[in-house]
Order: C-alpha cells, then structure tokens, then sequence
C-alpha cells in the first residue's frame, strides 16, 4: 500500500470528452473534469455554479419560436428584442417596455426565418437581413417608440450588366412614372417587382412597381437620359437584389461603410457602400464611392457571415476568407480591393463573435466551434478547432450564440436539443473551458448585453407549466435573463433557482409570496432570508412558507455537478491507471459556499456547515475556505470526486485536494 495527496488547483481544461479519458499524457488533463454541469470556469480556475434565472416575462406567442436579440446604444442603454412570428417587442432595464400595452412592432419575418436573421447596428439604427426579405432598417425614436421598414437604397447595388445583344429595353419617358417595354430576349417575371432597374448610358434607373406581361409600370428614382432610355437599348442592368435575385444574407459596418453579401443569384458577391453614406450603392471610382467584389473560388462559396476587425473576415460554406485594401495600411476603395482563402473549415449560418484578436465560429457542420487567428509563425489565419477536447459538448449541433465579456470571457452556445454550453476563454492563460447547463425545459435563444459591472446574459425558454390555474399542462415560453455572476457576500441575496421572482421587503415581512402565475402547478424551491425552505407547489399563483421573511427568492430548481477526471499521479513509465485506490479523504477548498454533498456520484455525504458556535435561529453564514471529509466511496480504479448542490444556494469550488491509498496488487 502506499498514500499520496493529490491536487486539482484548477478547472481550466473544463468538461472533457469522453474520448479523452486515456490521454493521461496530455498537459490539460490534470485540470480537466469528466462532469460540469450547471457550472462555469472563471478565468482563475475555479468551478462556479452559474446563477439561477429571473423571469421577465411571457412571450407573446406563448408556445411559437422566439429568439432574443441584443441592441446596444451604448452601455448605459442597452435592449433585448423579442423577436417572434411577424412581430417584435422590447426590453430594457431588466423588464418589458410598456407604453399601456407592450411595446411592439409589425414585421415579415416569421417563426422559420427567425435564426437566419443577421445585423449591425450603427447607434439608433439596426440594419437586419435575411436572405427572403428585401434588407430592413429597425430604428430607436426613444424607449418607447421603435420603427421597422425596407431600406431605400439609392444608386444599386447592381447585378451584372445585360450582355445578351438580343435583350432589349427602353422606356417610355424620363421621368416620373413610366412603362418600361421589352424586347427580343428580355422579360419581366414577377419577382422583379420592386426591384431596381438601370436603363441607358448613364447612372439613370426605376423602381419598378409591378408586371405587366412584357412590360412594367416603374417609377423613375434617378432621371434618365433620353437619348439612350427611351430608345431600344441592351445597355441594361437589374438591380442585384429582389424577389427574383434574392436579398443579402450577411451585413456588417468595416471602415466607415456598410457591407452586405451572399444573395441567391450572387453568393459569392460583396457590396459595400459609399464612405459614411450607408444607403449609398452608387458605383464610381472615386476613393469613397460603393464597391463590390466577387470571390473567385474553384467551388461555389455561399456568404454566410462578415466578422469586422483589421481586415473584414468573410465566412462561406467552403472556407474564410480576408479582405483588406492591396495597400499596406490604405482602406478598401473600388479600386484596390484584395480577398484571399485563408482557410478551408466553412461556415453554418450563424453569426460568428470576436473575442480580443480571435473570431470564434461555428463550422459549416453545426458541431465544431473553431477560432479564426492571425499565427506569427506560419503568417497566416488559423482556424483552430476549439472543441477539440471536448467534442461531446455540442453533441446536438449549435442554434444560437453570444459572447459575455465581463465578468469573463464566456461564449455562450444554445444547442439544439435545448440545453447550452459555454465555453470559458482566455489565451493568455491557457484558459479554454468547456461546461454544460441544463434547466426545466429548454433554452430557446441567448443574447447579451452591458448592464454595469457584468454583461446581463438573457434568454429565451421553453417550459411544460400550467397557467391561471388552469388544468391542462403546456408548454410556453419566456423571457429570463440571469442574475450576477458575481457571488455576493451575503446568502440572502443568492440567486439559484430558475424562472424565479424575489420579494423583497423594507422592512416588511411576509410568509406568502404571490404573482407566481407563470409557475402555476410546478415545483419550486424557497430561499428565505438566506434559509433553505422545503419545496413547494405553486397554486393560484402563490406559495407561502412556515416563517416570515424579508427576502424570499421562489423558482424552479435545479442541480450543479462537477466529477473530476479518472486521478492520474504517477509518470508515464508508472501510472496509477487501472490500479485499485481509494480516496479516503477529501478536502475541497471553497469561496463563498454553502450547502452541498461530495462523494464518487453513487455515496455523496453532507458538508456540514454549521458548527455549535453559530445561533441556531439563522442560518450559517457564506463559508471561504477548507472543508474536510471522510470520503464515503470504497475501492475502485478511478478515485474520481463527485460534488453536487441541490439546494438553492451557491457552490463555488477553488481547489479540490485528495488524499488516497494506492493497492499495491
């Protein structure tokens, strides 16, 4: 027999694949975990339970598909959109924005267009595209009047010039409103509709309002030159987006322009605007006039997504690409323009998010998160698989994702199967950690926005409940967003219960807490003035409890689990695998803890917190440092530590120290 203490100093490597638990070798492995669930790595190394979320509201349609969208005007005002079938609604300050009714607008888009939708936004105004709808223009008036509408641009962007001698055009006047004939091969079909159309030598053109057979009614936005628009001319060109082209799926502002990209009739294309006149797609040669760009490829690379920075990361399904000016430090002009492959791992269609000098993003499978890199050594973008350890973690394949910064650099990613991941991430460190999160029904969509010290992360859910104390269970969906990352010192003010709504009292003391309607029927947990209370079934909206408290948080629970990998503590010529030990002992260091069980996941004991010098009228204070305990579990051939909490109430781990009995059979 021989003993030895073994330490887990951090969680840095996070949840590892199941696929890992032979790589011993790896420098990761010591600071990995085999579980992580319902926990985040800080960028220090610990394992932190995530907070619980806090009801905001139902959605309008309480069961279609929802997705929320950030939209930031600065950091002291920032908005989530609740974006459903054909409609919009808004919130600020941690609430629905009411003006007598919510706030809300019209729009085209319905349920299945929703996670297709891209934007960018310059202060007040939001440019949003979707490749079946002509590019619209959300703007902000004030927090309570918003406004939608297709953009009117001016001057194109223009689709390749009519080079069909035989296709000919001419209009009946030069202004106003107008027919426009065809001739030979040229013809309308009725997706032409509201598109624009260039007639003639000059920068002349219509819009063109509807189909007539061979001909169509325009109205003239730019005057026309007589001599060669009103008489049969190929000189011709449609506008490069419309029914019949299709509209431009990815946007983004680079270098004081504003770029779209990927149409169906041009995937490949890019377009950018004049300089600081976004609606501009006039075509010129001057330094400041709009510019477009085809990628040249051996295969057809559909634009899925721009990601800007130094240069204006493409996304296609085929590969990324870089465009920058052929000028060393000069900005793109319509005459300088330089796109080069970088690399071959394509895009799915979601938009991709920059953290420091990286832009991570989703590969074209669904599956594989990949970080878009400028590497010194090979002078080169990589794109290095960033779930390459843990290959299990979007096992479902990825719907939505965002990026909190503060208080660490989480991305944050919504699987299809309703539960997320996130993904703990600092280079400098090393730091790449991967955990899983689950609650009581599913994550629909995430989005995140600055709320002072800490990023404010919300989402949308889907839950089975009943409502208005109805009888029939359903599923409906919400609006949440999750209270601080940021543990504080006192546990009457923990936050770990999903879905939940706080009373909180100046003074006044309640044992029933109402307005819990969007509960109705489920099984909720109870923390009062920083005490656990039995759980509880909501009923006619409320819940009442034994005392009455000052503080009372209500919401649905839910479990946290860390498992730590199989113990290696020998070399490679003389390894502890496959060998019987025991862990005889655990001691786990703590940071603002309390409440929890340790054990292998099958024997877990308490971790008393409570001691014969603490009143026994109030519950134990927040605990820092080291617990010891006899560990329950007996001989095995893994010595892995399982710690779990149930209770409302947080569990941040530092360290886990191990004190075990090696066999020497």
């Amino acid at each position: 027999m021989a003993n030895l203490n073994y330490i887990q100093c951090s969680f840095t490597s996070g949840e590892v694949s199941p696929q890992i638990e032979g790589r011993v070798d790896l420098a990761k492995y010591p600071n990995s975990a085999t579980t992580m669930n319902n926990v985040f790595v800080r960028v220090y190394g610990g394992a932190y339970r995530r907070p619980g979320t806090y009801f905001a509201s139902i959605t309008k349609l309480t069961s279609a598909p929802v997705r929320v969208i950030p939209f930031q005007f600065s950091t002291e005002q920032a908005y989530i959109i609740e974006a459903g079938h054909q409609y919009f609604r808004f919130y600020k300050d941690s609430g629905i924005l009411v003006s007598t009714n919510p706030v809300e607008i019209s729009t085209a888009y319905t349920s299945g267009n929703l996670f297709h939708l891209q934007y960018a936004q310059d202060a007040d105004t939001m440019y949003i595209t979707h490749s079946g709808h002509p590019v619209k223009k959300l703007t902000r008036s004030s927090h309570y009047l918003w406004s939608l509408a297709d953009v009117d641009f001016y001057g194109g962007p223009w689709a390749e010039d009519n080079l069909d001698s035989s296709a000919y055009m001419k209009v009946s006047a030069t202004g106003g409103s107008v027919v426009v004939y065809t001739s030979g091969n040229a013809s309308f079909v009725a997706g032409h509709s509201g598109s624009l159309l260039r007639v003639g030598n000059s920068n002349g053109y219509v819009r063109i309002t509807a189909i007539t057979g061979t001909s169509a009614n325009a109205t003239v936005v730019n005057t026309l030159q007589s001599s060669s628009a009103t008489g049969w001319t190929s000189n011709w060109a449609e506008g490069a987006w419309s029914v019949k082209n299709g509209f431009p799926t990815a946007v983004s502002f680079f270098e004081q322009r504003l770029y779209f990209g990927g149409s169906y009739a041009q995937p490949q294309t890019v377009w950018g605007s004049a300089v600081l006149s976004y609606e501009d797609f006039t075509p010129g040669t001057d330094d400041d006039d709009a510019v477009s760009f085809t990628i040249a490829d051996n295969q057809v690379n559909a634009i899925r997504w721009f990601a800007a920075g130094k240069a204006l990361a493409v996304g296609t399904l085929g590969g990324n690409f870089i465009m920058d000016s052929d000028t060393s430090s000069g900005p793109i002009t319509p005459t300088n323009i330089n796109i080069k492959k970088e690399t071959t791992f394509g895009s799915a269609l979601i938009l991709p998010k920059r953290i420091g000098n990286a832009i991570l993003y989703v590969q074209r499978n669904n599956l594989t998160i990949r970080e878009l890199k400028y590497n010194f050594e090979e002078d080169a973008q990589l794109a290095d698989d960033a779930t390459i350890l843990s290959e299990h973690i979007t096992e479902s394949g990825i719907r939505d994702m965002d990026y909190q910064e503060a208080p660490d650099g989480i991305l944050w990613c919504v699987r299809n199967d309703g539960n997320m991941a996130t993904m703990t991430r600092l280079a400098s460190q090393d730091v790449l950690a991967w955990t899983r999160h689950n609650t009581q029904g599913s994550f629909l969509s995430i989005a995140i926005i600055p709320s002072g010290k800490e990023d404010q992360v919300w989402v949308a859910t889907q839950r089975s409940c009943v409502y208005s104390a109805t009888t029939t269970k359903g599923y409906m969906n919400f609006i949440e967003y999750f209270k601080p990352f940021i543990q504080p010192t006192a546990q009457s003010s923990s936050f770990y219960v999903d879905c939940g709504l706080s009373y909180q009292g100046t003074g006044t003391y309640t044992k029933t807490v109402s307005g819990l309607g969007h509960l109705e029927g489920m099984t909720v947990s109870i923390l009062g003035d920083g005490a656990v209370y039995p759980n509880a079934t909501v009923s006619d909206g409320s819940v009442s409890i034994n005392y009455s408290c000052n503080t009372i948080h209500i919401g649905l629970p839910y479990v946290s689990e860390i498992k730590t990998s199989r113990l290696e503590a020998g070399s490679v010529s003389d390894t502890t695998q496959g060998v019987i030990k025991r862990v005889f002992k655990s001691i786990v260091r703590m940071w603002r803890s309390l409440g929890c069980r340790v054990g292998d996941g099958t024997t877990n004991d308490i971790i008393y917190f409570r001691d014969s010098s603490m009143p026994m009228d109030a519950p134990p204070l927040l605990y820092t440092g080291d617990k010891t305990i006899a560990f329950p579990a007996g001989w095995n051939k893994n010595a892995q530590v399982f710690i779990t909490q149930t209770q409302p109430l947080p569990l941040n781990i530092l360290a886990i120290i191990s004190k075990v009995e090696i066999s020497s059979e």
